[in-house]
């Protein structure tokens, strides 16, 4: 997501912060060739998860971002 990669994963828990559709694309194993082959083909479909990942994991998931609102709990 940081390389501004598409993300295109099966059915798991614990992606939270994350939001499903809007960072990346969750699909049934059988279902990710063809929504792979879907975005493939929808450039702008893609580009829009692509860059709401992007922009989400490079500001709010940041590492000094994350320490900071650590180190906010326990000082």
């Amino acid at each position: 997501m940081a390389n501004r990669c598409l993300f295109v994963t099966e059915p798991c828990d614990g992606f939270s912060p994350l939001v499903e559709g809007k960072h990346f694309v969750l699909a049934e194993i059988p279902a990710i060739p063809g929504q792979c082959q879907y975005y493939l083909e929808n450039e702008l479909a893609r580009l829009e998860i692509v860059e709401a990942a992007y922009q989400f994991v490079t500001t709010d998931l940041d590492a000094s971002v994350l320490c900071q609102a650590w180190l906010s709990k326990i000082i």
